[in-house]
């Protein structure tokens, strides 16, 4: 994609932030987007970050005027006098003086309204952060929604804390971009949005592998540190902050240095430690020659100059030694929540006193074969690649502000394909079944669904819509005969076949009908009858019920992390929510429509292939002023497979649909008596159960 004319923000707090952002920013430059990168009101300079780099930045305090200076007088002064009573019902802000309360609070509030004051002035096509879990991506993903802008974050490594916090790295997102699997799968287990999580790697770490690996660099960083010429060089990575003014250096430890003159230890501190007590620290092997003590050297340069590295504490710079292919010494500590030595990646020392005899060990019998194997497969499912991140980075990033341009210009992702070319046409049939499939699988039964379960007082013609070969449909082919019909099509897109399906349909209605979607007795008959109710509904859907009797599909709604929620999935099928008819957002799978309806939206968005297009479309609809009815008495059962979640399908929707996605969720509960805790208490109380009874009727 051509990025000129596009703009962007980037967002980077910390010096080491760029290190994951800058690699994207370059490549999308390199594509003619413009890169603006904000700097706010905070605790730290951010400016720094960007002189170093020599990049232009602009303050946000450049955007403020007189309308934007009273809106945060107003919020601090409202703000204010409700956080005067959280200050005494809360325990833990008793610890904090009233001083350091208020300057936070100014500080979020002016980030908040002069970034919204920079959003209105420079219109961003795209907004880029490295996490969103923090005060600066809260207020970005907000403000991105408002404004309907693609808000794109990547993640810093492994995860390490309390995992339920990690859940707010997906609220906003469009989509959050991640280093590997396991990433993914602790967000997940945090309760993060599946939808929104893509695998695409680390995006600097393969370019710095190669930079600092060259032999001059390794011979500077060893000349600056003092190694000898032929000497060994140990990092001890001291990982996390707040070392006391009680913490020492083991004797043994320094001992065993000094008494190594071939042996360089460099110690390296997180660059937010305490300068004073380093030093302090530093102060007991001030007259080692062979001990260097640094905390803003570059932690790349030591890696790559290195022979062993130990860590002390948490640090994704553990991942980052062994994708520099360096053997890894983990000192544990009591509470860490995550530990190398038990991924079989790292040798364990039970304590710093301890290193040397590990060290040593290493230095004599290197490192065994089957721990190379462990780590091998560790960093697969870590970095996922070690190279490529990038330009998977902005194949997704293209993917997203395409798709948020074709909702706004509405014809952009319509093939033309999508109209039915019926309009014109005697309607011959009151309902065009379509079943779209690219495997044969469940096919025949749902058409012996519809067969059994239709009324004869609505007529109907069945169209099966495939890209498969005429060998691999042949039985299908044999039932395909007057009101039952086999189109093929070149395209395997579910949203393509449909189209293709309702191009060539007779009916005044649409109903598609995905394979393994069975009808049941009375399911036409109640969705014409919403129709024929009301003329501006467009859409109505049924209720679809699992083989075991339980929910698959109750309505679509909107949840926490702004991402399309099967309302009810997995609760009885004739739970009560289950069963009222309502207005909805969208609903999925199984759905009739209306051909006025279908005709005013040109079909469906063939940018979508098998997932999410069902949504999409109501969406669409929705925008157009038809309603969409959830009607229970249409009752299906559902013996399809879960769709495969095709990244490609995912970014176009939230991409498209950024901003209107606001979650919605907690309404559909309060219709129904509903709260959070009584719906835990419904699931808790399925879970472990005998399957009920299958035979869900119609309410």
């Amino acid at each position: 994609m051509n990025f000129k004319g596009k703009k962007a923000l980037c967002f980077i707090a910390l010096k080491h932030h760029g290190r994951y952002l800058f690699p994207v920013t370059r490549a999308l430059e390199a594509e003619g987007m413009e890169m603006i990168y904000p700097t706010a009101p905070a605790e730290s300079p951010f400016e720094l970050t960007f002189i170093e780099e020599g990049l232009p930045y602009r303050h946000t305090f450049s955007y403020l005027n007189a309308e934007v200076a009273r809106d945060i007088e107003a919020a601090y002064r409202q703000v204010r006098s409700v956080w005067k009573d959280k200050i005494l019902d809360g325990s833990i802000l008793h610890y904090f003086s009233i001083c350091i309360q208020d300057k936070g609070l100014r500080m979020h509030i002016e980030n908040f309204y002069l970034l919204r004051r920079m959003f209105e002035v420079e219109r961003p096509d795209l907004v880029l952060v490295l996490h969103e879990m923090n005060s600066w991506g809260k207020i970005l993903g907000y403000l991105c929604h408002e404004f309907g802008v693609p808000f794109v974050s990547l993640q810093e490594g492994l995860y390490y804390g309390d995992s339920g916090i990690y859940r707010f790295n997906t609220e906003y997102s469009t989509g959050c971009l991640v280093w590997g699997e396991s990433t993914r799968e602790v967000l997940l287990k945090a309760g993060g949005c599946d939808d929104k999580i893509f695998v695409v790697g680390n995006t600097h770490l393969s370019e710095a592998i190669r930079e600092h690996q060259k032999p001059e660099l390794i011979r500077k960083t060893k000349k600056d540190l003092g190694v000898r010429k032929g000497g060994r060089m140990i990092t001890l990575f001291m990982g996390g902050l707040g070392y006391g003014e009680a913490f020492e250096l083991p004797n043994s430890l320094l001992s065993w240095v000094k008494a190594t003159p071939d042996l360089t230890l460099a110690i390296k501190w997180h660059p937010f430690n305490n300068k004073k007590t380093l030093e302090r620290i530093s102060e007991r092997f001030i007259d080692f020659p062979n001990v260097c003590s640094l905390q803003q050297y570059d932690t790349y340069n030591l890696l790559a100059a290195s022979d062993v590295c130990v860590l002390f504490g948490n640090s994704t710079t553990g991942l980052e030694t062994l994708a520099f292919d360096k053997p890894l010494v983990e000192v544990f500590l009591n509470g860490q929540v995550y530990c190398y030595s038990d991924q079989g990646v790292a040798e364990r020392a039970p304590a710093l006193a301890d290193v040397p005899a590990v060290v040593e060990k290493i230095f004599r019998e290197g490192v065994a074969a089957e721990r190379k194997a462990r780590v091998e497969e560790y960093l697969r499912r870590n970095l996922c690649s070690r190279a490529g991140s990038v330009e998977r980075t902005v194949d997704a990033i293209t993917r997203v502000i395409s798709a948020n341009e074709a909702r706004k210009s509405p014809a952009g992702a319509k093939s033309s394909s999508g109209a039915s070319g019926a309009g014109a046409m005697n309607m011959v049939f009151d309902c065009s079944v379509i079943i779209p499939f690219a495997s044969a699988q469940s096919v025949l039964e749902t058409l012996m669904g519809v067969a059994n379960n239709t009324p004869s007082q609505i007529s109907y013609e069945c169209i099966m819509s495939t890209n498969l070969s005429p060998e691999e449909t042949a039985s299908l082919r044999e039932m395909a005969e007057g009101d039952i019909r086999l189109i093929s099509s070149s395209s395997p897109a579910v949203s393509s076949l449909c189209n293709e399906a309702a191009k060539k349909s007779r009916g005044q209605y649409l109903c598609i009908m995905p394979p393994g979607v069975i009808p049941q007795p009375g399911w036409l008959e109640a969705m014409v009858t919403v129709m024929e109710e009301d003329e501006t509904v467009g859409i109505v859907g049924g209720r679809l019920v699992y083989s075991n009797g339980l929910v698959a599909h109750a309505g679509i709604a909107f949840d926490a992390n702004f991402s399309a929620l099967r309302l009810y999935q997995l609760l009885p099928g004739d739970f009560s929510g289950a069963c009222k008819a309502r207005n909805m957002r969208a609903v999925a799978d199984c759905f009739l429509v209306r051909r006025e309806c279908w005709e005013s939206l040109a079909g469906m968005d063939e940018a979508f292939e098998s997932y999410l297009y069902d949504v999409d479309f109501c969406l669409q609809a929705e925008s157009r002023g038809w309603k969409i009815m959830y009607e229970p008495k249409s009752l299906f059962l559902s013996l399809a497979e879960e769709r495969e979640k095709k990244a490609a399908d995912r970014l176009w929707f939230y991409g498209k649909w950024m901003g209107q996605l606001w979650p919605d969720e907690e309404r559909y509960w309060q219709e129904d008596g509903l709260t959070q805790e009584r719906l835990l208490e419904l699931y808790r109380g399925i879970v472990g159960a005998e399957a009920p009874d299958a035979q869900v009727t119609a309410p």
